[in-house]
C-alpha cells in the first residue's frame, strides 16, 4: 500500500487520469483515515476540518495504490510510466 501525491496536482485528478487513460484503479481522498492523512500531510486538525466541510478549496488527500500477489512486474512498470507521464504533463 503506497499513499502519495504528485506536486501541484490534485489527488482526484491523478486518480481520474490513472483510471481513464491507463485503466489503473486507485483510491483518492482520505481513505476513511483522516487523522493519518492529516499527519502525513502535516496539517492541523482545524485546517483539515475547514477544508473538508464546505470550504471553497478542494479538500486535501492523497492517492493510494495497493499491490497484491496477483500483480505482475509489467503492471508495476505501467504504473511508474503512467505516473511519470501524468507528472510530466503537469509541468
Amino acid at each position: 500500500i503506497i499513499p502519495f501525491n504528485i506536486k501541484d496536482l490534485p489527488h482526484g485528478k491523478v486518480a481520474l487520469d490513472l483510471a481513464n487513460h491507463y485503466a489503473i484503479a486507485v483510491r483518492s481522498g482520505c481513505f476513511c483515515a483522516q487523522p493519518y492523512i492529516q499527519r502525513l500531510l502535516k496539517i492541523s486538525l482545524a485546517q483539515m476540518e475547514k477544508e473538508f466541510v464546505g470550504a471553497s478549496v478542494p479538500y486535501r488527500g492523497m492517492v493510494r495504490v495497493s499491490f497484491g500477489l496477483y500483480n505482475t512486474e509489467s503492471e508495476v512498470d505501467l504504473l511508474a510510466e503512467a505516473l511519470e507521464n501524468i507528472s510530466y504533463q503537469a509541468r
